[in-house]
């Protein structure tokens, strides 16, 4: 779950930030609200980028530089426990107070559990990271090793599909949720996945925060929050995006009217207003067009404008 952190006003003085790049810097703020009170996260690139930069798709091949660059500097460090990956903000004590720490919610980082970032390798002098630990052990090296290429760990990687359920869980407060290999959750993400981007996604999920009716006010007083309704189609998903946008009820804005629409409504409520016994009346017999909002409204002050005529 993501927390409110602080900023020091010594921060931009920090001379190991200023031997990195501003993207960096902005990693380094970001990554602090999604730590625990210990200064540990989650360190999948693809992760990380799906929940700080949801809207930016420089990130996608950006942030493992940004990750060299801060772990060059000692900022973080990157480590795998029984093939997760991990992220350590070193001195975290110094750059955030906390008052009533929790618990810590990840494993610590122990020596020989270390990785380097991917783009660490091949970078140019000075862009990439000094003297480290050595290379990254590939698969079949140790438990360290049980990387990309072991097929028996991908599900635990910080894949597309992960990076949308652990947005999933942060926006929708379900820290115990599990996205098993073969369930039904993982099965719509991937689903979702071959039509929409992990923004897309991850802001249609969002957008359903939007919805009074989802969130619990309806006759129900239920709150639907299940991802495999928020996902269920392309129209619950565009649903959603609009939601995000502030739609209501996650349909599309109605267009504006135009004076030939304000022209034609107003003979049609002239031609039904001898038989209507009021305006909704009238609105129940019009065009699925124009029962819209706002055009309900005109619909109304013509009608009665009509019968302040009559009278």
């Amino acid at each position: 779950m993501a927390r409110i952190r602080t900023i020091k006003p010594e921060f931009p003085q920090s001379e190991s930030m200023g031997r990195v790049s501003r993207d960096a810097r902005l990693l380094f703020i970001q990554v602090w609200t999604i730590c625990d009170d210990a200064g540990r996260c989650r360190g999948a690139s693809s992760l990380l980028r799906g929940l700080l930069y949801p809207y930016d798709d420089l990130a996608c091949s950006e942030i493992d530089k940004w990750l060299a660059e801060l772990d060059r500097v000692g900022s973080i460090v990157l480590y795998e426990i029984d093939g997760w990956r991990y992220l350590q903000v070193q001195n975290w004590a110094r750059h955030q107070r906390i008052d009533k720490p929790s618990g810590p919610k990840l494993p610590e980082f122990v020596e020989g559990s270390r990785v380097l970032p991917e783009a660490s390798r091949g970078l140019p002098v000075g862009s990439g990271p000094g003297p480290g630990p050595g290379p990254r052990p590939g698969p079949g090296r140790g438990k360290e090793g049980n990387g990309e290429g072991n097929p028996k760990n991908r599900h635990s990687r910080g894949t597309d599909e992960a990076v949308v359920f652990e947005h999933y869980k942060t926006v929708w407060q379900k820290p115990k949720a599990k996205l098993d290999p073969k369930s039904k959750r993982r099965a719509m993400i991937r689903k979702a996945l071959k039509t929409f981007t992990v923004a897309e996604i991850c802001e249609c999920i969002s957008g359903y925060r939007n919805s009074p009716h989802h969130c619990g006010q309806n006759s129900q007083h239920t709150v639907y929050d299940n991802l495999s309704l928020f996902l269920r189609d392309d129209e619950h998903i565009e649903a959603g995006l609009r939601f995000a946008k502030g739609a209501p009820n996650g349909k599309p804005s109605p267009a504006p009217m135009t004076d030939a629409d304000r022209e034609k409504l107003a003979k049609f409520v002239e031609s039904r207003r001898d038989s209507a016994h009021d305006a909704d009346e009238i609105i129940r017999a019009t065009p699925e067009q124009w029962r819209k909002e706002g055009w309900e409204q005109f619909i109304k002050s013509t009608y009665a404008n009509h019968s302040q005529t009559l009278q």
